[in-house]
């Protein structure tokens, strides 16, 4: 058979008995039958996915028809004149998530977001996980990415549901709702001591080898309304009321607790609260993470809390969403009390933090005599990239059209080669967030693509398609230049440049003894986490140049891994001022290596690596 010209073909699979390839048709689609010219009376028959006739019709020219009916295995007949059967085909009906727009773009910037999210979805953890008998399956471990990512992975995955199932039934009785899972054993048992004040941390499957950490980062204001919006935007795409409605009472009780708890909810101004963050992320300020236990942790004695817009915005979305889904369960009673909250909630932070410039500001403080050291940032000039996210989160057109124009008002103002406006915070700040947020670098000044999307959604939103569309191309140009991944973050200033320099590359190549990508033996990392993504060839890293080998291979050092060396030995020669070293490590090890240089004169001198000095893991740096 073949298609209509107009639509891209799709590889399928193959008849496993003839060994032919298997026609994967789309659902409008026009199909010909390869029977060529037929008899005068020639009948057609389609059969859909459920045995149900949708054609059935005497033709009058070729065999052609538009597939339609339901999914699945399809079968079409042709029967002559006077009965018989002329020919006979099958073919799967199958509905794929496609943009054909010819020559425009966009078909292929959908093409690179899927690549991009099938490439990430599962990078950081199993994926999956097996609790008291039932399998769990999710795109990302955290709560908040898994959310996130499935507002995209929706639209191409048939299992979504158990991902939402995971943070419900495991749910705390007062309503907190965890936001990460991760296997005991995993070498990233990241901050456990720190999160068991205020019981943020719980073992799954204890004492057993497939044990799993559940932890909530205490900072964290949003999981809540996360977990609203994740099993309303489940629903949507499942159409499972009854499923839905087993849940709804896990969402009632999240919003409670956010709205209620002492570590949630500021008495003061009536908004959900949060410890000095960079916007919706969990790094606290150094000065408020000197008075606790550490960085993502908030004291309910020693934290000065304060009011991040994007927590609030959140909460009223969510709020919406949950009434919308009680009145599809039929408690629509339930339904204005959680209106009204959101109403609420909108009419507060509008008083507080909506600022006259066309933003909500950063974070207004409960207590404005509590000063951190930010050097000359002007905090109350800072545009952060929840006010993106609040373009569809239900804040009103003027609101939205001001964000909008605040938006190509950075565009303007941004450093000449910067990638895009779609800052995390802009400006950033000048201090207090170092190192894995130093000046224009991730969270404090980065470029960010989520924001790029959520903003493009905002402006297609409010009627401004020209705005929107330019976006996208510009993300597609992003995508290009970076062989169709398309990575999180930015250097928000990459023209910010250092001193003229003359470097002299040394070859290692000759006591290489590892590869990038992750092997049982000589490979860095462990499966999912490893460098197969690293850049290869010539490459500049923080403003210096280095020759990455074209299979990544680099020098492996371990005390008792095999394929790694103990130690290695390599000549330098010549004077230099200064030596770089492009190095890493997979298991966050104090000290991790020792490095001795020895002068042609004799002298020697030892340094001492360690993580958070001189280097630190390639997965999560500062963690």
């Amino acid at each position: 058979m073949s298609k209509e010209p107009s639509h891209p073909a799709h590889n399928g699979p193959f008849d496993p008995e003839t060994g032919a390839d298997v026609l994967i048709a789309a659902p409008l689609e026009r199909l010909a039958l390869p029977a060529g010219t037929v008899p005068p009376g020639t009948r057609l028959w389609v059969v859909d996915g459920r045995g149900r006739v949708y054609v059935d019709r005497i033709l009058d020219s070729s065999p052609e028809f538009r597939v339609a009916g339901a999914l699945g295995w399809q079968r079409a007949e042709l029967a002559g004149p006077h009965g018989g059967i002329l020919g006979a085909w099958s073919f799967r009906v199958e509905c794929r998530t496609a943009i054909d727009d010819g020559e425009a773009g966009f078909g292929a910037l959908l093409r690179d977001l899927h690549a991009t999210m099938l490439s990430s979805s599962g990078g950081d953890g199993l994926g999956t996980a097996l609790v008291d008998g039932k399998m769990y399956r999710y795109f990302i471990r955290w709560l908040r990415d898994h959310t996130h990512t499935l507002k995209g992975m929706k639209y191409f995955s048939g299992e979504l549901k158990t991902g939402l199932e995971l943070y419900a039934d495991t749910q705390r009785a007062d309503g907190m709702v965890y936001d990460r899972i991760a296997p005991k054993a995993d070498v990233q048992g990241w901050r456990d001591h720190t999160f068991r004040r205020g019981d943020f941390v719980r073992t799954l499957n204890p004492g057993t080898p497939n044990s799993y950490t559940l932890q909530r980062i205490p900072v964290e204001n949003d999981v809540e309304y996360l977990f609203v919006e994740c099993l309303y935007r489940t629903w949507q795409a499942t159409g499972d009321t009854p499923w839905m409605a087993r849940h709804l009472d896990h969402a009632r009780r999240a919003v409670a607790y956010a709205t209620r708890d002492p570590y949630r909810w500021s008495t003061k101004q009536g908004l959900l609260k949060r410890g000095y963050t960079i916007d919706t992320w969990d790094f606290l300020h150094q000065d408020d993470s000197a008075l606790t236990l550490g960085d993502n942790v908030c004291d309910l004695e020693r934290t000065t809390f304060g009011i991040m817009h994007g927590d609030n915005t959140g909460m009223a979305m969510a709020c919406r969403m949950l009434a919308d889904m009680l009145r599809a369960a039929g408690r629509g009673e339930e339904a204005p009390a959680c209106e009204n909250l959101a109403a609420d909630l909108l009419a507060r932070l509008e008083a507080l933090a909506w600022d006259g410039r066309g933003y909500y500001r950063h974070h207004v403080s409960e207590d404005p005599s509590f000063h951190r050291d930010v050097g000359g940032t002007d905090e109350a000039g800072q545009v952060s990239l929840s006010n993106a996210y609040a373009l569809n989160r239900g804040i009103g057109a003027g609101k939205c059209r001001a964000i909008l124009e605040t938006y190509r008002r950075i565009r303007r103002e941004m450093p000449e080669a910067s990638p895009g406006e779609f800052f995390t915070i802009y400006p950033p700040f000048e201090k207090g967030f170092a190192p894995h947020n130093d000046l224009w670098q991730y969270m404090n000044g980065g470029v960010c693509t989520i924001v790029a999307g959520e903003l493009a959604r905002g402006a297609f939103a409010q009627g401004d398609d020209a705005y929107g569309v330019d976006i996208l191309r510009r993300l597609k140009g992003l995508a290009d230049r970076h062989g169709g991944h398309l990575h999180v973050c930015f250097h928000g200033n990459p023209e910010t440049r250092p001193p003229p320099r003359t470097f002299t590359p040394l070859d290692l190549s000759g006591v290489a003894n590892v590869t990038a990508a992750y092997r049982e033996e000589g490979g860095w990392g462990d499966p999912g986490n490893d460098l197969s993504r690293l850049p290869t060839g010539e490459v500049c890293f923080c403003h210096v140049p280095f020759r990455v080998c074209p299979d990544g291979r680099g020098i492996g050092i371990a005390r008792d891994r095999t394929g790694f060396a103990r130690e290695l030995h390599v000549p330098v020669g010549g004077a230099h001022a200064a030596m770089y070293l492009f190095h890493t490590l997979s298991h966050p090890d104090s000290p991790a290596a020792e490095l001795d240089v020895v002068y042609n004169d004799g002298g020697t001198r030892r340094l001492y690596l360690a993580p958070g000095r001189q280097f630190d893991n390639w997965f999560m740096p500062g963690s």
